[in-house]
């Protein structure tokens, strides 16, 4: 995690190891990318995780808070159940402060819109009944309709027909 100065918010996050029972309380900018390093899911469960402010501070808390029961060395405790309980009311009031920050939570945010699809080029159907003069060449009349139906401007017609074909239906 970067220092107090460069970031005032990230994940904070309490997981069980499934083999031992025992939990890690860290932080993290990227949860989905730290999900899998932990193996979430496979060898540890997830208890607790939430966007906060001031993560670096929230860990730091409640690691000297639970001192007493951490391995050596390590981020991971034996914590019992009044313990997870604080915990949780830790995480729950970390959030709300988060939110009440006019932070949006990640889980909730849309997801992107697509990109614009390109539309179809005309058929020749649509060409031969788009009311196009007599005698115009496959290229200008599918010019004119591109450009009559609104699916791209003269300009980009110019730079794609030759001078010549375009003056024909400008």
């Amino acid at each position: 995690m970067s220092s107090p100065t460069t970031r005032t918010y990230g994940v904070l996050y309490l997981i069980r190891c499934d083999q031992n029972g025992l939990h890690k309380i860290g932080i993290t900018n990227n949860w989905p990318k730290r999900r899998r390093q932990l193996r979430v899911g496979e060898t540890t469960t997830q208890v607790h995780v939430v966007r906060v402010n001031k993560a670096e501070q929230l860990e730091r808390y409640l690691h000297r808070r639970f001192s007493a029961k951490r391995l050596p060395q390590s981020e991971w405790f034996t914590l019992d159940s009044e313990d997870l309980v604080f915990v949780r009311s830790v995480f729950l009031k970390a959030g709300s402060d988060y939110k009440a920050g006019g932070h949006k939570s990640p889980e909730v945010e849309p997801p992107a819109p697509p990109p614009p699809r390109k539309p179809e080029p005309p058929t020749p159907a649509q060409v031969r009944n788009s009311g196009v003069p007599e005698g115009w060449s496959d290229q200008q009349a599918r010019a004119a309709y591109v450009v009559d139906t609104g699916q791209v401007c003269r300009d980009e017609v110019r730079e794609s027909v030759f001078e010549s074909e375009y003056e024909a239906f400008a």
